[in-house]
């Protein structure tokens, strides 16, 4: 074999490694490494960052000032004035594990909605829980009413006030229990430091990697009875706090809230960067009950749907409370036409994730919810007789991610720039392979058409006579 041979031979194996191992092979086999540490198994570092994240989530609450409440009583629109952030580390850690073989309601909206008859009951009883107290919106420092508590007191002994307080001892599963007659309301001092009831079964993607995180029970029951139709009750999507990876633009990011009792989607939007990093940007809204056949179950009764952005979880939590995106963002505009004070903005308001695909990484996120409770006329209530009728937000929350320095550059320099390399390299044993080939192909084909050239001799010269 000639040397042009072996040139040739040698820049097509160079070829053909660089084809086969650049586009194929390497993917393939980094595709099976992060498949292998995903999966949620025992001993592994992803369960263990699952099972504890190892980074503090951003907490922040937004509570809303009721400036006019003495002009709203007599029925006019709600002046609103947003007070913080007040600022909180959120750490979350699930509990209670074993690998299988493979808030206090609004008491006069309720009554109103299940008892219509106790109202003037409740119209006497309130009073005396609230020590006398002489309008619906309740004055206590922020402290005291998002962890320490307002008093509830059951100490009286009139009638009305007793009934509504033997109710109130057989669900104060949302309060802090003083003593027998005395509670304390709050709206997250129950649940701080204290695990959730809520118990999920999720796949932890052994199997198959895009099951990872994928919820399939809730309190061992494959789908809720909340809803009034099997869609709305089904159990989709992740726990939240993981996703698959090698996730398509073309599929949403979803998961399920026990605490809402929904599963919900974010939607890809767009490619972006993060610190240098490729992402996907997806965004979520609560959707639009009004219109989305899908979405119709949600409604709280079949002909009475609320428009778009507006997600009441009475049925779920049994408090009237309605969730929409903060300051009524992306939400119809007839819910701030209710009240002045707010100004959704996208930049502030938005739910949004920005997501590395290929990992399933989400490397900075926003979960942004508002709390909202509806007031109108009850006329057998004296506190609520004139009341105009509006949603007014109670207080919104914001859940932020953003992977720290030291992530971001594991997932850089140990995945990133090898992939890159990767690429570099692969392009290059092909051009160089080609190069090889073209080069090993042009001398043999030269060295075949050469001609050996042999001088002939000269023929006699004629001979000459004398004389012709």
């Amino acid at each position: 074999m000639g040397w042009s041979v072996k040139v040739a031979v040698i820049g097509t194996s160079i070829f053909l490694f660089g084809f086969i191992f650049g586009f194929y092979g390497f993917h393939k086999f980094l595709k099976s490494q992060i498949a292998k540490n995903a999966a949620l198994v025992e001993g592994t570092d992803m369960r263990a960052n699952w099972a504890k994240t190892p980074i503090a989530v951003e907490f922040r609450i937004y509570l809303f000032n009721v400036t006019n409440p003495e002009e709203v009583h007599k029925g006019a629109k709600p002046i609103l004035q947003e007070v913080g952030p007040f600022c909180y580390d959120e750490w979350k850690e699930k509990v209670g594990f074993s690998d299988d073989p493979d808030e206090d309601e609004s008491l006069a909206l309720m009554v109103e909605k299940d008892t219509p008859a106790l109202l003037t009951m409740a119209n006497r009883g309130i009073p005396h829980l609230y020590n006398h107290q002489k309008t619906v919106f309740v004055t206590a420092k922020a402290k005291e009413i998002l962890f320490e508590g307002i008093y509830l007191n059951c100490t009286s002994k009139d009638f009305a006030a007793v009934a509504l307080c033997t109710g109130i001892r057989m669900n104060a599963k949302g309060l802090h229990k003083i003593n027998d007659n005395l509670f304390k309301f709050s709206f997250f001092g129950v649940k701080n430091g204290t695990a959730d009831e809520a118990r999920l079964t999720v796949k932890r993607g052994k199997e198959n990697i895009k099951d990872l995180g994928r919820v399939v029970a809730l309190n061992g029951k494959p789908e809720m009875k909340v809803w009034d139709a099997p869609e709305c009750n089904q159990i989709v999507g992740t726990d939240t706090t993981i996703f698959p990876p090698f996730t398509q633009s073309s599929e949403d990011l979803i998961s399920f809230s026990p605490d809402v009792c929904r599963s919900m989607g974010a939607k890809y939007q767009r490619p972006s960067s993060y610190k240098g990093i490729k992402t996907n940007y997806y965004t979520a809204n609560l959707g639009d009950m009004s219109k989305n056949p899908e979405e119709k179950c949600f409604c709280p009764t079949p002909t009475t749907c609320h428009k778009k952005g507006i997600f009441d979880i009475t049925k779920c939590t049994g408090a009237p409370i309605w969730l929409s995106l903060p300051h009524f963002y992306e939400t119809d505009p007839f819910y701030l036409s209710q009240v002045e004070g707010l100004s959704p903005e996208m930049e502030k308001h938005q739910i949004f994730v920005e997501f590395e695909p290929f990992t399933g990484t989400p490397l900075a996120a926003r979960k942004r919810m508002q709390f909202n409770i509806p007031i109108h006329k009850i006329k057998k209530i004296e506190l609520m007789r004139d009341l105009p009728d509006a949603l007014i937000p109670i207080f919104w929350i914001e859940e932020g991610l953003e992977l720290v320095v030291s992530s971001i550059d594991l997932l850089e320099n140990k995945l990133f720039r090898t992939m890159r390399m990767v690429g570099v390299a692969r392009w290059v044993m092909l051009i160089v392979g080609l190069a090889m080939i073209g080069f090993g192909g042009y001398s043999y084909f030269a060295n075949t058409q050469t001609v050996d050239l042999v001088k002939q001799p000269a023929p006699p010269a004629e001979k000459q006579w004398p004389g012709g």
